[in-house]
């Protein structure tokens, strides 16, 4: 215990806490920004002073875990909220343990590219690799089921507006490349100026600075010289369309008890007071399973007549989160995770949406099903292959065990106004949001229950990550949200009628409805596809060149 008590007095444990906290402190809502730049020259230093792979990842580790206990410990600490919800409890600390192991992938190669990368004549020439590497790293963590794009660099900067326009070209790993590569050179400049090679007030201290000061002021001059803020704020380049968001603020585990009519009674009642005071609505629009049931079930019927009656006589389209069933009528299209009922019929669930429309059937509701879900708490990483596995995995409330969509449909308004909806942890995947874009959503919603994690850092980190959504692809997006926060974003990221948390509210407005698709929607995540073969002929030639410093000592 003495032992243990005492790595607490070192210098080496406050540093890495420090780096961690830089880190976490950066993200939103705390938005102390500027620490990032500091948390990358400390994080340098623990990697190249490290003698081995194994000492990289217990440096990192700890870096990371600190990291991740301010960042997002409130996936843990909601569990308490709810008379201790403990699968919630579990899949946090489970996060908290497991997440960090993934940075040592960027670490170790940074490390692998320093030992290798060295020489007498370029001894920092390894420095050039760190963007590349850690832009490669974010990008290759949204490409799997174990993904979580959460913490990507680029996220801290939601609230620099005039700093994050360029992402409509790079989109926001290009954030995470030129925090990168600022804080890269902060570490060369402090590096040179330590060991005693430059003077503070010396010509080449003087002109690293400018080239920092250059690289960082370098997206304010682009926002201001390609006129970003007067092209984009509260743009409305090719129409507008006037669009309703209720955030009804019901508690996220009562919704799925009894009161399932009452529910619905809720939300027609505020439906109709939203259209009394604006009747020039086109579209309303409900949060993340504000439908709890199985809508199209018979013994449901009067529940789905009270809302398919209320949108035939309002004449006003409704997008609903709900869960969503398919039965395989031939059980060999069924896939190997499918669920299987008492009578022997496979089916699966989704987390879906759906357009009601006047005078539509079932057969002809348009329906989005999530693709992107979160790991664990809505679906086991590969639970087709680890179906064992998914009986461990479920909530007090049913959400567990969801079936990955495989629709990227727009949804299509009667005048051929095309949207798209990202439901809930969607909104953090770059490439994928905008897919939806680039086959013609004019503007965009989001639709979301963070009710689970009432005001802790959650509720804000994911209403601010939705601000790189609407820049990367110059598009509105409205945002509705079962506790908040709900609102409409401008293609420049400015926000309209914010709503607090936990607050039952309604309100609609006017958006733009863009046509234009930028180079980022176009073509998605090249600058990273760029990184990460790049970083991949790094890494093949520093393990080629280790392979050949072994040969000539050996000889």
């Amino acid at each position: 215990m003495k032992k243990f008590l005492n790595r607490f007095k070192t210098t080496d444990f406050w540093i890495r806490f420090l780096c961690g906290a830089c880190f976490g402190l950066a993200f939103p809502p705390i938005n102390f920004y500027p620490l990032i730049y500091l948390g990358i020259v400390l994080l340098i230093r623990e990697i190249i002073s490290s003698n081995s792979f194994g000492e990289v990842l217990k440096k990192t580790y700890s870096v990371f875990f600190w990291f991740n206990l301010i960042a997002i410990s409130w996936i843990c600490l909601s569990g308490f909220s709810h008379n201790a919800e403990r699968y919630l409890i579990f899949a946090g600390l489970l996060a908290l343990l497991a997440h960090p192991v993934f940075f040592w992938i960027p670490a170790a190669a940074f490390f692998k590219a320093y030992k290798n990368f060295r020489s007498e004549k370029f001894p920092y020439a390894y420095l050039i690799t760190f963007p590349f590497i850690w832009t490669a790293f974010e990008y290759i963590h949204t490409l799997t089921q174990f993904s979580f794009p959460w913490l990507s660099f680029g996220n801290t900067q939601t609230y620099n507006l005039s700093k994050i326009q360029f992402i409509e070209f790079t989109g926001v790993y290009g954030l995470s490349f030129w925090i990168c590569s600022v804080g890269a050179l902060l570490f060369y400049l402090i590096e040179k100026i330590k060991s005693g090679e430059w003077k503070i007030s010396s010509a080449k201290t003087i002109i690293t600075v400018i080239i920092i000061l250059a690289i960082y002021f370098a997206p304010d001059v682009y926002t201001l010289t390609r006129g970003s803020k007067a092209k984009y704020e509260n743009a409305f380049t090719n129409g507008e369309i006037s669009i309703g968001v209720v955030q009804p603020n019901s508690d996220p585990w009562e919704r799925w008890g009894s009161k399932q009519m009452q529910f619905v009674t809720d939300y027609v009642d505020m439906i109709k007071q939203l259209k009394e005071k604006n009747p020039q609505t086109k579209l309303v629009i409900l949060p993340e399973t504000a439908i709890t049931f199985y809508l199209f079930n018979t013994i449901n019927l009067e529940k789905y007549l009270k809302i398919k009656n209320f949108v035939d006589s309002a004449n006003t389209p409704l997008l609903v989160g709900l869960p969503y069933y398919k039965i395989y009528k031939d059980s060999t299209e069924a896939p190997v995770d499918a669920k299987r009922s008492n009578d022997g019929a496979y089916y699966d669930t989704f987390n879906a949406a759906l357009l009601f429309e006047k005078n539509k059937t079932q057969a002809e509701y348009q329906v989005y099903k999530k693709n992107k879900l979160v790991i664990g708490g809505e679906r086991v990483p590969y639970q087709e292959v680890l179906g064992f596995l998914k009986d461990y995995v479920t909530w007090q409330v049913g959400i567990s065990q969801w079936q990955i969509g495989k629709d990227t449909n727009n949804f299509v308004l009667e005048d051929g106004t095309q949207f798209n909806t990202a439901i809930c942890y969607e909104s953090v995947y770059p490439e994928y949001f905008s897919a939806f874009v680039k086959k013609g959503a004019d503007f965009c919603t989001i639709i979301t229950n963070d009710g689970w994690w009432g005001k802790l850092f959650g509720t804000y980190q994911h209403n601010q990550y939705a601000v790189l959504r609407a820049i990367e692809n110059r598009r509105w997006i409205a945002r509705s949200a079962n506790t908040g926060i709900s609102e409409f974003i401008d293609p420049y990221g400015n926000k309209y009628n914010e709503t607090a948390i936990n607050e039952r509210a309604s309100f609609a407005g006017k958006i733009g409805i863009i046509k234009e698709k930028t180079f980022y929607t176009e073509h998605g995540d090249w600058l990273c596809r760029i990184c990460l073969w790049i970083s991949g002929a790094v890494l093949l030639f520093a393990i080629g060149a280790g392979l050949t410093k072994r040969t000539n000592r050996k000889t």
